[in-house]
């Protein structure tokens, strides 16, 4: 039985991997602020240079389109901190596979 659930536990994380989609890479956060839009959980983020669709670009995350409700907070500290380390080279994207800009759900830092 533990086969069982570590076999679909690995599947099921391959096909959230499988529709990552990088949608800027090596920009720089110049801006977060958040959002009031009733009872939604959201910020944006003030982008600066980088390559993709998103580069140079406000993007947003948004609560209600995050895979977990521990990544929102997650997100919001880490965007805090390639913004307070002034970061290049900060790369986001959606691990659920969309690309719009408006629904951020990952962000990497690099040095």
């Amino acid at each position: 039985m533990k086969k069982i659930i570590f076999g679909l536990a690995l599947l099921a994380s391959a096909s959230v991997c499988a529709e990552e989609i990088e949608l800027v890479r090596n920009a720089e956060i110049v801006g977060i602020q958040n959002i009031v839009d009733g009872n939604m959980e959201a910020f944006s983020i003030t982008l600066k240079g980088g390559t993709g669709m998103c580069a140079d670009k406000e993007v947003k995350v948004v609560g209600k389109f995050m895979y977990s409700r521990l990544a929102y907070p997650n997100i919001y500290a880490t965007a805090l901190t390639a913004f307070s380390m002034q970061l290049k080279t900060v790369s986001l994207g959606s691990a659920l596979g969309k690309k719009d800009c408006d629904q951020i759900t990952y962000i990497k830092l690099t040095r």
